[in-house]
């Protein structure tokens, strides 16, 4: 039975007056009069003896000295008391050479706080046997101290290492039965080693991917659904294979998971091997009743989601892209339109999905089940991944008359809008330019100014459009029917023409004898004025409010550099679940605030341009405070936000997560005092 080195000179000079220097001179001097052949241990041992202490008297009482508070990565030889919990079963492994190896891991409390536990190879017996086990105390000795996958010190407790099992120690009461989560809405991100309870709604199948090392890798998810509330479950590695033949609408119970923030501020369960479930336990619980899986409507698809079901009829289709992946590997992306007698969304398919649609046509109704939606420069659009199922003209769905392309004024123009039909006649052009793309490619573009009775706006046409309108000219009236719109320079909204538009011009029949060459249609145009108080879901709106609490600290999120979907580091390296293994992420910013107007607070959800802005820094930035370890500035960087007064305008939507209005920002400006008080003016006169 052994102690560290520490233990001993604590033990000694607990019973004998010695300065810790001169005890380490005297350990150092015995070292050296029998040659070197013992350990720092041994000589210590031989002083204590010398000096009349008895280092192993009362071992089995607990020795209240090393914390668990005070580990860090580097120490060795530690000695340790704590209560075991969130132990996982024992794992086999390959070790190579036809060696095998085991390992299980769990967590070690004491009244200081708690950490990761593991056990390697013969230490892993005692759990095997039951010995050790969740809410037995325990006394680990000469184990040592890494960091582990997640940055925190980890306990390891290897073949030098020794186990006792001290009684009396005090510590007893710091363990309770882990409660079984039903109502999901109390998961909190960071928890780990948790215990639920639900019914799977609905099952995502098994996908493969590629790791950083050239090694494949599954991870399957499904949805379980609780006594309150949904969340979605991701199990990776060989913890994939325990969920073999599980099936919609049965109940399961699952042990270790922990709780991870996706980019959407949703919370999600992980887990890996170490899993432990059981279908259809036998417990009792009032389960809600599950809601039914329905299409939703094009105009109900108002922010992040991670899967919907969705139908539309195919208004406009996008030639195929190529793009370069960051480990060098060739993409492909298609972009279509589809809409419904609600509204149009974009919907994006990628690689292996395009083979997919390659019958598509114009006119076609399509149903997408298991999509996912992002946002960006564009608005929310819709995406398929891996587990999208792709139906074209399904028997079951009927899409109500829809209008091929939605005709608009130039004022109604909308940043977020897509298969546009407008009229506008050319008050200025400018050269047709060529570019280069990332790929080594060419495309064209041409820009121009167009106007009708009612505003102005920068209309952008690219490739094909832009080779089709080379020759236009200022007094030209051109009709386009299937662009779309995105914010611009200075906050105005610009006017896309793609390969897929139709335009004429000079179309037969059309003038416009009189043009609006005074007002352009900039994001707030489109925006209406409002209070907080005041907001309904699907309000486009110009909020003046001052930020009151920020929300969150994870404010930078890994981004695949092609989709921009979250990315999520494995054992291996970076994968994402559209694109599999990366090689490299793109760090992007969302950050959360609360704003107050005076009627009432609003979280408002700040993305890409809009979170940068406000930030006055880059999200690469940002990510570099992060590797260097000053998360502290970062955090006054956040926190110095709060006070100040902005101008949001963007999209209300009703968020099932929070279950309130949010406010997806589009766009963020200073605050015009001159502006803000016609502003006021306008709504006291409105008699509101």
């Amino acid at each position: 039975m052994s102690l560290s080195i520490d233990e001993v000179i604590h033990k000694i000079r607990a019973k004998v007056k010695i300065s810790k220097e001169d005890l380490l001179n005297k350990i150092r001097l015995k070292k050296n009069e029998l040659g070197g052949l013992i350990t720092d241990e041994g000589a210590a041992y031989i002083i204590a003896k010398e000096l009349g202490v008895n280092i192993f008297e009362d071992q089995n009482k607990i020795e209240h000295k090393l914390k668990i508070s005070d580990l860090i990565p580097g120490m060795s030889s530690v000695s340790i008391t704590g209560v075991v919990k969130d132990l996982t079963p024992v794992k086999v492994f390959d070790r190579g050479g036809g060696r095998k190896g085991a390992v299980a891991s769990g967590r070690l409390m004491d009244n200081s706080g708690e950490i990761r536990v593991v056990f390697w190879d013969e230490k892993t017996t005692s759990i095997k046997q039951g010995i050790i086990r969740d809410g037995r105390v325990i006394k680990i000795i000469r184990g040592y101290v890494k960091e582990g996958r997640d940055g925190k010190p980890e306990l390891n407790v290897g073949v030098r290492s020794e186990i006792l099992y001290p009684t009396d120690t005090g510590l007893e009461h710091l363990y309770s039965k882990p409660s079984i989560i039903t109502d999901f809405s109390e998961l909190e991100p960071g928890k780990t080693g948790l215990s639920v309870a639900g019914i799977v709604t609905r099952i995502f199948a098994p996908s493969t991917f590629t790791r950083a090392d050239g090694s494949e890798g599954q991870v399957m998810s499904f949805i379980l659904q609780g006594v309150k509330g949904s969340c979605r479950v991701v199990i990776w590695g060989d913890g994939v294979s325990l969920f073999d033949g599980l099936k919609e609408g049965e109940t399961i119970y699952i042990k270790n998971l922990s709780a991870r923030e996706n980019r959407n501020g949703e919370i999600e369960l992980h887990a890996t091997s170490t899993v432990e479930v059981e279908v259809n336990p036998d417990l009792k619980f009032d389960f809600s009743s599950i809601p039914e899986t329905r299409l939703l409507q094009i105009s109900e698809i108002n922010g992040r989601y991670f899967d919907i079901d969705v139908a539309g009829k195919v208004t406009s289709i996008f030639e195929e892209k190529e793009f370069s992946r960051a480990d060098g590997s060739i993409g492909r992306v298609k972009s279509i339109i589809i809409s419904d007698n609600t509204g149009s969304a974009r919907v994006s398919f990628w690689d292996d999905k395009i083979d997919e649609i390659s019958s598509l046509k114009i006119g076609d109704i399509l149903k997408i089940s298991h999509a996912y939606t992002k946002v960006d420069d564009f608005g929310v659009s819709i995406n398929t991944g891996a587990t999208s199922i792709i139906e074209i003209n399904p028997s079951d769905v009927t899409i109500p008359s829809v209008s091929e392309s939605v005709k608009r004024k130039i004022v109604e123009i909308n940043a977020d809008s897509f298969n546009i039909s407008v009229t506008g006649k050319v008050i200025q052009i400018y050269d047709l330019k060529e570019f280069n793309r990332t790929d080594g490619s060419t495309g064209k573009v041409l820009s121009m100014i167009i106007a009708d009775e009612t505003a102005s706006i920068r209309a952008v046409a690219w490739g094909k459009s832009a080779e089709f309108l080379k020759d236009l000219k200022i007094g030209d009236i051109i009709q386009v029917k299937g662009g779309y719109a995105k914010t611009g320079l200075n906050n105005n909204v610009e006017l896309h023409l793609g390969d897929s538009s139709t335009i004429s011009i000079n179309p037969l029949g059309v003038e416009l004898s009189s043009v609006n060459v005074d007002k352009s249609v900039s994001v707030s145009t489109v925006f209406q004025r409002k209070k907080i108080s005041e907001l309904q879901p699907q309000d486009k709106v110009e909020v003046t409010g001052t930020i009151v609490y920020v929300l969150g600290k994870n404010i930078v999120y890994p981004a695949c550099p092609s989709c921009f979907k979250k990315a999520s580091k494995t054992d291996t390296g970076w994968v994402c679940d559209n694109c599999g293994g990366i090689s490299e992420v793109k760090y992007r910013i969302i950050l959360s605030v609360t704003i107050d107007d005076g009627t009432g607070t609003i979280r408002a959800n700040l993305l890409g341009n809009s979170a940068e802005t406000i930030l006055g820094a880059s999200a690469a930035e940002i990510q570099n405070l992060i590797e260097e370890g000053r998360e502290v500035e970062v955090n006054a960087l956040t926190q110095s936000l709060i006070a100040k007064t902005y101008v949001f305008g963007g999209k209300v939507i009703f968020s099932d997560f929070s279950q309130d209005n949010e406010l997806n920002v589009t766009y963020i400006r200073p605050v015009e005092p001159e502006k803000e008080a016609k502003n006021l003016l306008e709504y006291l006169n409105s008699g509101e």
